[in-house]
């Protein structure tokens, strides 16, 4: 049975990826009718490992240590508690519809990474289950950072290198769990060496001061830069969401000021707007 059949039921962490596997399939005249995206979840790499499973627990955690980004996803808090609750009915149904199964990855996604950890060690998979990870396709100048950067006919390429979970992969991902699960401390990224860590809630600030001077600069060319900076090291450890919470503490914390931010509600105009500089 091919990776991409639509008698297995296919897992992939984000939306983007989701509709490269759609796509895919149809390259190969079929259409997918077990796919499982997790679309409602919030960034994966954000709080402890072992509450990805747990969506209420973990909003908990997230208002309790000021990590709720709920907002640069445009979610009001009864939106919030909906996707909560099919989070919630997402792992419930996995626990108990057992089938053969596709998980797609990328291991350069430390979202991903967290993710397919956090999903070995919640759900115990029947033999018949397949790992794809894209991380070594290439494209353009570097490699592929997620599976939502993948094209449909590089999927049906990547298929190709499906491995089986087994009980080695198991044992490697219970070990991957219980040394996250040992010392958390606020969310996950990747070291020097491209190693997952666990770093402090603040960790990605120092990477965007390094693109903050104390003359004004272009928010957005700040965003650019950060971006750019990820690309070069072949990784995706801060996204979007990320990057425009952790600038709003370092504003509300004094370090840096913006000008020019627009006054319209959220998402009505560009969220980017204006400068930002260091604080003198």
């Amino acid at each position: 049975m091919h990776p991409l059949s639509p008698q297995r039921r296919q897992i992939i962490y984000s939306d983007s990826g989701a509709g490269a596997l759609k796509q895919a399939a149809m390259l190969r005249g079929e259409r997918l009718k077990g796919l499982v995206p997790y679309g409602p979840m919030q960034e994966a790499f954000i709080g402890p490992i072992d509450l990805i499973a747990h969506p209420f627990e973990r909003q908990i955690w997230r208002e309790a240590n000021d990590a709720d980004t709920s907002i640069w996803r445009g979610l009001d808090a009864e939106s919030r508690h909906e996707a909560d609750r099919a989070v919630a009915s997402w792992w419930a149904d996995l626990r108990t519809n057992k089938r053969p199964t596709t998980i797609w990855h990328c291991s350069r996604d430390v979202g991903d990474v967290s993710f397919l950890v956090a999903l070995l060690n919640e759900i115990e998979f029947e033999e018949d289950t397949l790992l794809i990870d894209v991380a070594d396709i290439v494209s353009g100048k570097g490699h592929v950072t997620s599976t939502g950067g993948c094209r449909p006919e590089s999927i049906l390429s990547a298929a190709d290198s499906a491995v089986h979970l087994d009980e080695a992969k198991r044992d490697k991902l219970r070990k991957e769990f219980a040394r996250f699960a040992a010392s958390p401390k606020g969310l996950r990224l990747f070291d020097t060496n491209g190693v997952v860590q666990e770093a402090p809630i603040d960790a990605h600030d120092a990477t965007i001061l390094n693109f903050i001077s104390d003359d004004w600069r272009p928010y957005i060319r700040v965003m650019s830069d950060v971006v750019k900076h990820q690309i070069d090291r072949d990784i995706r450890d801060l996204d979007y969401g990320v990057l425009l919470w952790r600038v709003d503490k370092l504003i509300e914390a004094g370090v840096i000021e913006r000008r020019g931010r627009s006054r319209e509600p959220l998402f009505v105009e560009n969220p980017m707007m204006g400068d930002l500089r260091r604080v003198a």
